[in-house]
């Protein structure tokens, strides 16, 4: 009854002041909003122009005020249409594509577009219905959302810029439809953010980003603080970083999933709290550690494809190895604080050999690798890893993660010294001191593709003679870069990137077309069991490899699982500018040509 006659007085306002608003009823703007004026209680003086429209089954209500709308300087009001054009177009591509995620019912959503409020003049933001009326007395229906949008054109946005505002706004309100009320949210205490806003803003930038990609303001928020527990960043948009990285990881319906759960929790009153329910929260620990890995190693993808990019970087912070006696072993605590992302070194001296065994600890994650651009191998709890520093001395890099409910974790690492006497890793089995690196192999080599052709046709000619190479082509890079950090060490590593090699060949007066396509990369770690010889390990990268022909279809191998030439020895001969290489295993040719590799100089 209070709200029948609230209205009704509304209408008698409205009616008092039509004849003011009528002058602002040309003002143009998308069809999809028509206009007729109304007005509101904390705005009795404005006129605004309201419409509703019904899109992936929510109504949107678009108000907008004759304040923000006309200036007076066509340069502004052009802008200012342009805003709106942007707003209605982000509303009709970004809800259908929300929707088709799942878990998705808001029923309501105000746009309230004015110049801002006196005390918010540049705020864009989005309110629950009961925060909204307890600050402005707006009175919207039940269960609403309403967006504030002021003058987005202050900010300097392109309009792909402003649909991507957009969309992050309207995730909110996804979000907002299945929040669960504890209590009172606490506000900013300290210059630190309330303990939902880490997934709260973190996953709007990430979801406007994967609907808007080549937007890119989310380049805005790449000052991730690894120091610093993921709930507790400076303003929560950091976070952002975490869900671009888990594009890597899970599929994008996943993560909306996984956004609705943490919304699921409610309102937490605390970092202690947050703290105790990140603990127990299903799957996040592994979804951390995958997100420490990316992170260190710089390779979170942007959803358009290149490297994001982190503005703060992960110190190290140095261990010193205790006193080691060979066969005895020694424990090595490790100190730091969960939810955040730790790396350590630790030097170790020539001619060494130490396992190292990761003791159970509840919560606690850990990796390591000997390059700081390889990629990190994890420790499995009570198995011991065999480092041997033969050719030299390598430093060893740990990466420590915990989603633990403490304040501090202190896992352990048990050092047992196995040997100080070297036994190389040979082919033949004979024992002696690793050579090192040739460092010669050191640099980018471009594959020799008249050689490749060679190869091809004299291979062809000796195991089959009635087949004749009738065409060849190489496409795209095709480049092997071996580099190290620890010069004179036994270890280096390497990066083969993408080509693509068309070979046609004719017999019985039939031809045939066979496809070899290297699409992404390999890379790993090269070992070096004789000083003419270097062996392929721990071997990744991202794509595939894949050979197409007739009658046999396309077979691929992913690098992601595993290299068909992992743990082949390959014997090279490097002079100058110039490398050659052949396979070998156990002795005797696994691959019977020779590569060729020109340096690029």
């Amino acid at each position: 009854m209070k709200l029948k006659f609230l209205f009704s007085l509304l209408s008698l306002i409205g009616g008092i002041i039509a004849e003011d608003c009528n002058q602002w009823s040309n003002i143009a703007g998308p069809d999809l909003f028509l206009r007729t004026e109304y007005n509101r209680v904390k705005l009795l003086d404005h006129c605004a122009f309201i419409n509703t429209v019904e899109i992936a089954g929510t109504q949107v209500h678009t108000y907008r005020y004759q304040d923000f709308w006309v200036s007076g300087d066509e340069r502004k009001d052009a802008g200012k249409r342009d805003t709106l054009a942007a707003i209605v177009q982000a509303t009709a591509e970004t809800l259908p594509r929300f929707q088709s995620l799942g878990s998705y019912d808001v029923p309501h959503i105000y746009f309230m577009m004015i110049d801002g409020f006196p005390e918010e003049r540049n705020l864009v933001d989005t309110y629950l219905n009961t925060e909204f009326l307890s600050r402005y007395k707006v009175l919207p229906v039940p269960d609403a959302r309403i967006m504030v949008l002021p003058n987005m054109e202050s900010k300097g946005l392109t309009f792909e810029q402003k649909k991507q505002l957009v969309a992050h706004e309207l995730y909110h309100c996804v979000q907002n439809d299945v929040i669960r009320f504890s209590g009172n949210e606490p506000a900013w205490v300290d210059g630190n953010p309330p303990p939902r806003k880490w997934w709260f803003e973190g996953s709007a930038a990430y979801m406007s980003n994967y609907i808007y990609k080549s937007a890119d303001q989310e380049v805005e928020y790449r000052g991730y603080t690894p120091a610093i527990p993921i709930y507790m960043q400076r303003n929560g948009y950091e976070a952002y970083l975490f869900f671009q990285a888990m594009e890597g990881r899970k599929t994008i319906e996943a993560i909306h999933e996984m956004v609705l759960a943490h919304a699921r929790a409610g309102f937490i009153l605390s970092y202690a709290e947050e703290r105790r329910r990140l603990s127990t929260f299903p799957g996040f620990a592994d979804d951390f550690e995958f997100f420490a890995k990316a992170f260190s190693s710089d390779e979170i993808h942007d959803s358009s494809g290149p490297i994001v990019g982190t503005a703060n970087k992960i110190a190290p912070t140095p261990l010193n190895l205790p006193p080691l006696e060979v066969g005895k072993d020694t424990l090595l605590n490790i100190d730091f604080k969960p939810f955040t992302i730790n790396m350590f070194t630790m030097s170790i001296a020539i001619s060494n050999v130490l396992d190292f065994t990761l003791l159970p600890t509840t919560d606690v994650k850990m990796s390591y690798r000997l390059d700081p651009s390889a990629k990190w191998e994890t420790f499995v709890p009570g198995t011991a890893v065999s480092i041997s520093s033969c050719g030299g001395p390598i430093t060893l890099y740990l990466l420590a993660t915990s989603t633990g409910n403490f304040e501090n974790v202190t896992p352990a690492l048990r050092i047992k010294k196995v040997s100080d006497t070297c036994v190389c890793k040979r082919q033949d089995g004979g024992p002696g001191n690793c050579p090192t690196q040739d460092t010669c192999l050191i640099g980018t080599w471009d594959i020799d593709r008249t050689r490749m052709q060679e190869i091809f046709v004299t291979t062809m000619a000796s195991t089959s003679p009635s087949v004749k190479i009738s065409a060849f082509s190489f496409s795209g890079a095709g480049t092997l870069t071996i580099s190290s950090s620890q010069p004179n060490s036994t270890l280096a590593s390497f990066t083969w990137s993408a080509f693509t090699m068309s070979i046609t060949a004719s017999t019985m007066g039939q031809s045939v077309t066979m496809v070899i396509t290297i699409d992404g990369y390999l890379n790993g770690k090269l070992t070096f069991p004789k000083s003419d010889e270097f062996m392929l390990e721990t071997t990744g990268g991202k794509g595939e490899s894949s050979v197409s022909a007739p009658f046999v279809g396309k077979v691929t191998t992913a690098f992601d699982q595993g290299f068909w030439a992992r743990e082949m020895v390959m014997r090279f001969n490097c002079s100058g500018n110039r490398l050659e290489m052949v396979g070998y295993n156990n002795g005797t040719v696994s691959q019977g040509f020779m590569f060729g590799y020109n340096r690029v100089v």
